[in-house]
């Protein structure tokens, strides 16, 4: 069976037997607790969209910007080539979305976000009961939640949190599995058929140039903030 497509949330590690582990460990990039790292199946409407080209063309872009600036493949050696590629996947995915830091040094991942919806909302007047900036991750789960038959259990293993509430529950898969992979991604309810029907349509649009494609990962908003990759490196000599 190949691989099914999943997000790892894992640690910065010296040692590349600790990286290459299926379990990832503590101690490298800090999370909130150690469940923190995790493996998050994607769901198969982002790859429809097209998640997938969209690294391609990321890991496409720098290196062939890496390789202009050297002077070209004809000037690099194999091992310069492949140090580049390396560099090159280690790039951001969502490059163009802004991150706060706060003057302590704290990286608020979200925040652009939060403060651009709360003035959305206000700038257009909008005053709906129960209208609140809710995660795509929390309305996903209010899917699940919909669906009959699943279990507790299965629904903390979806979405990467600790099972151990009981004793019995510390038995069997510690993550997210192939085949619980593929069932995620089929996973689906009237609201994400709606939204699909909308964006795979615009997307056919642009495809066939009804619409005007912008490549915003090409704005790279994280590369060029100094205060953020300050408080990158600091974080990656203090857990690494």
């Amino acid at each position: 069976m190949s691989a099914k497509l999943h997000f790892r949330y894992a640690p910065l590690s010296i040692d590349q037997q600790e990286k290459d582990r299926f379990d990832p460990q503590t101690g490298g990039t800090r999370g909130k607790s150690p469940s923190a790292f995790r493996w998050v199946t994607i769901h198969w409407l982002i790859v429809r969209l097209g998640i997938v080209e969209r690294r391609d063309a990321i890991v496409a872009a720098f290196i062939d910007r890496k390789v202009a600036e050297l002077g070209g493949r004809q000037k690099l050696t194999a091992e310069q080539l492949e140090d580049i590629e390396i560099e090159a996947h280690e790039q951001w995915l969502f490059p163009d979305w802004k991150v706060y830091v706060k003057n302590t040094g704290e990286i608020k991942w979200s925040h652009v976000l939060t403060k651009a919806f709360t003035y959305g909302i206000e700038k257009l007047e909008m005053d709906r009961a129960g209208l609140v900036n809710y995660s795509g991750r929390h309305t996903f789960k209010g899917f699940l939640d919909d669906l009959e038959g699943l279990s507790e259990r299965s629904r903390l293993v979806v979405f990467g949190h600790s099972t151990k509430k009981d004793v019995s529950s510390r038995y069997g898969p510690k993550f997210i599995s192939e085949e619980q992979s593929e069932i995620v991604q089929k996973l689906s309810s009237r609201q994400i058929w709606r939204l699909a029907l909308i964006l795979v349509r615009a997307k056919r649009k642009a495809e066939r140039g009804d619409l005007k494609t912008v490549h915003a990962w090409r704005d790279d908003q994280r590369a060029q903030d100094v205060k953020l990759q300050k408080a990158l490196a600091k974080r990656k000599e203090q857990y690494s």
